[in-house]
């Protein structure tokens, strides 16, 4: 861990009343070091997704037309635009959707097939 990692391990540990020891151990056993990592990673993930402040442009994932569903990276944390690229080569963008918009809204949408989709979830 960086000096900074263990120097905010050590206020949480003035906070919460425990010995300070830059996040070492937490002797009171209320957590463990990999459980407050986990949490702490969790706020951090958080924070990247709400902001969108890291945005990473991924050159495509291949799915193949018609598909409904498709599982994404383990890492992934939010997809903010898509695109879908035509038979002819062509980028065609994707507006975001959501389940009850297509269920409500588009009543067909899971009969209806085209070569190029109109929305992602």
């Amino acid at each position: 861990m960086a000096d900074t990692d263990q120097t905010l391990l050590n206020e949480l540990q003035y906070t919460a009343t425990e010995t300070p020891n830059l996040g070492a151990s937490w002797p009171s056993g209320l957590w463990t070091v990999d459980e407050l990592s986990g949490y702490l990673n969790q706020r951090q993930r958080r924070i990247l997704y709400e902001t969108g402040s890291v945005l990473t442009r991924n050159p495509g994932i291949p799915i193949p037309a018609n598909t409904q569903r498709t599982n994404l990276p383990a890492d992934w944390i939010q997809t903010r635009r898509a695109t879908w690229l035509t038979p002819d080569n062509k980028f065609s963008p994707l507006l975001r959707s959501e389940i009850w918009y297509l269920d409500y809204g588009v009543m067909t949408w899971e009969e209806t097939f085209s070569q190029v989709p109109l929305v992602f979830l």
